[in-house]
């Protein structure tokens, strides 16, 4: 949305969002990071998986350069306040790559900091589950007139489900 939020404390506009998307839905911007107190700037984080390879995997959000931050539990808390506050969203677009909102561009490390894959955010993780059946998208993924108008029928068809089932 071009506000200056990100880690770096600069903006990331994207004129799709703004003009081919804004005009037809009402937009929520927020910033897990910055709503957590994180601060702009501040200093990156990245998602680590703790048990690489086990069954049972469990992914953190911990500082790049500082390993002792540790946002987790404060991303996670966020997450399922969105999905209590938020309870009508009817589609969602997150930002890729982020350790708070990529979905399935986010790198997810080792504890020795060695990129194992790509994953989802832990707010995007959380707003999946509770959300399975509206559109949710990388900011990335709206590039052709075609994606958009996809995203914004599934958007429509979702509230149309809502007010129907009201």
């Amino acid at each position: 949305m071009g506000n200056k939020v990100r880690y770096d404390g600069k903006a990331k506009h994207n004129r799709v969002i703004e003009e081919l998307i804004q005009p037809f839905v009402r937009l929520l911007p927020i910033c897990p990071e910055a709503a957590i107190g994180m601060g702009i700037p501040r200093p990156p984080i990245q998602l680590v998986d703790t048990q690489p390879g086990c069954s049972s995997s469990k992914i953190i959000a911990r500082g790049r350069d500082d390993r002792a931050v540790n946002p987790t539990a404060a991303l996670n808390h966020f997450g399922d306040s969105i999905c209590q506050v938020h309870q009508e969203l009817c589609g969602y677009i997150f930002q890729s790559r982020s350790p708070s909102c990529g979905v399935g561009t986010t790198p997810i490390h080792n504890l020795e900091g060695k990129q194992l894959r790509l994953g989802n955010g832990l707010v995007a993780n959380k707003l999946l589950s509770r959300f399975p059946n509206i559109s949710i998208v990388n900011e990335t993924d709206l590039t052709e007139n075609e994606s958009i108008e996809e995203f914004l029928k599934a958007v429509k068809q979702t509230y149309q489900q809502m007010i129907a089932n009201k």
